[in-house]
């Protein structure tokens, strides 16, 4: 299943042989290699939209009517409480959390949704969350149907959306059993992949919206969680664009950030013997390796003069939390892999003058096993009880904090509270008025009863620690 462009301006050109279509394939049908959009005339001709697709004319589109939810345009945040932590001296972060499904991954399912055929019913994906997680979404809005397969251990906040979407979702053994069978579909259906070019044209848009938003500057540094390799293989790309259009002289070093025991690019990039990827990380988006993405990865990284590197899957539950306490962004694991990396090469590549911009790729939100694992329940519950009493205070009325403070001295029979309160506030109140807010107290587990020594036994009520 193929589509056409609209936009005769744009191409399609296979990596490996060079040859040009006016067709977007999953993979050169003369070589199998990957396809990439170039564009006979670029030109910079932003839209008064706020959504990617104020860049239309860098885009390539099929459709008459554009399918948008808003994605794109998402917030630059300087964060200066987690530069003053970190030691740097200018950070930036693109927070991609708050597009429509909390993911970058929005941008490049616009574009593909826009971009195949009108008449088209059906479209498939295997995913480890993301892409399935958006596509469902893009799918249910122009009433197309989306079948996607899914690894056993996709998180269960992305298979939500899928499932509220209205998807076929097919879960099978692993992701390498989901890519196969989503490829054996491509004769009859359009698959999407990470490889699509108008995919990595979708994601190009952050290099777009970081020139325009830093006031067509561009930060030194800009530092990207790499999982395929499509992500920071798009920025580059974009960026690209802008110096061929003569709006930059030059363009920002990359960083491409992976956890150890995952990392294939960064081991590549580092010319190390490629090894058989075992280890099951926090970072699930990132564990997955197409060699054709990769080798863009590498090329865009060098060529940019940056880095690939790898950080510790156990730093990764420190660094969500210390996002979300400064800068108050809750991340998913894969997200943060950024912000780890700036501590990792602080000196060693970060310059004291450095400005540098962390790309935040996706939303905890969505990743609710994780948040668990960093709280877990009994700590929550416990740190809850221990606010009870606070929480339940603000809920009294005057009788009972009367009452508390009269406890709270010594402990008190009901006859007692009762003499009390006539004395102290003036109040007087029944017996059964008395015992019916003791009760209430005890309920809340403000206050507790013990019964005095002696023949007659009296009830005794004491305020609670």
């Amino acid at each position: 299943m193929f589509s056409k462009v609209i936009d005769m301006n744009i191409f399609f050109e296979c990596r490996k042989c060079r040859s040009r279509f006016s067709t977007e394939f999953l993979r050169c049908p003369i070589c199998g290699g990957l396809l990439t959009a170039n564009y006979d005339n670029l030109s910079w001709k932003p839209l008064n939209l706020n959504s990617i697709w104020r860049y239309s004319c860098l885009l390539p589109r099929n459709r008459t009517t554009i399918v948008t939810l808003g994605e794109g345009m998402t917030p630059i945040v300087e964060a200066n409480n987690l530069a003053k932590v970190l030691g740097v001296k200018k950070l930036y972060i693109k927070d991609e959390t708050r597009n429509p499904t909390g993911s970058f991954v929005d941008r490049g399912i616009s574009v593909v949704v826009n971009n195949i055929e009108e008449d088209t019913k059906e479209i498939v994906c295997s995913t480890r969350g993301d892409t399935g997680a958006s596509l469902a979404v893009y799918s249910a809005r122009i009433k197309l149907k989306a079948r996607i397969y899914v690894p056993r251990d996709v998180d269960l906040g992305k298979l939500y959306i899928m499932l509220l979407s209205g998807a076929d979702v097919r879960i099978v053994p692993d992701f390498l059993t989901a890519t196969y069978l989503a490829e054996t579909e491509s004769m009859q259906t359009k698959v999407v992949m990470e490889t699509l070019p108008s995919y990595i044209e979708g994601l190009k848009t952050i290099s777009f919206e970081i020139f325009e938003q830093l006031n067509m500057n561009i930060p030194d540094i800009i530092i990207v969680p790499v999982g395929s390799g499509a992500l920071i293989s798009a920025i580059w790309k974009g960026f690209e664009e802008l110096r061929k259009l003569n709006l930059l002289d030059n363009t920002p070093r990359l960083v491409g950030v992976q956890v150890e025991g995952a990392d294939p690019i960064t081991m590549l990039f580092n010319r190390m013997k490629l090894e058989k990827m075992s280890a099951k990380t926090l970072a699930r988006d990132t564990e997955l390796f197409i060699p054709g993405l990769a080798e863009t990865a590498l090329e865009a990284v060098r060529r940019s003069g940056g880095v690939m590197i790898s950080v510790s899957n156990t730093e990764i539950p420190r660094y969500i939390e210390l996002l979300a306490r400064t800068e108050g962004i809750i991340a998913e694991p894969s997200a943060v892999l950024s912000i780890i990396a700036i501590s990792r090469i602080l000196n060693s590549f970060i310059d004291a003058d450095s400005e540098v911009l962390a790309v935040i790729t996706g939303s905890g939100l969505r990743t609710p096993d994780v948040l668990r694992n960093l709280l877990p329940i009994e700590d929550m519950l416990r740190k809850v009880s221990e606010d009870i009493p606070r929480l339940a205070t603000s809920r009294l009325g005057e009788t009972k904090i009367q009452i508390l403070t009269i406890l709270k001295h010594k402990p008190l029979h009901g006859y007692g509270i009762k003499k009390e309160l006539a004395n102290r506030y003036n109040k007087n109140l029944s017996t059964a008025t008395i015992y019916q807010h003791l009760r209430e107290l005890e309920n809340m587990g403000l206050v507790s009863r013990t019964r005095k020594v002696g023949k007659r036994g009296k009830v005794l009520y004491m305020v609670n620690n």
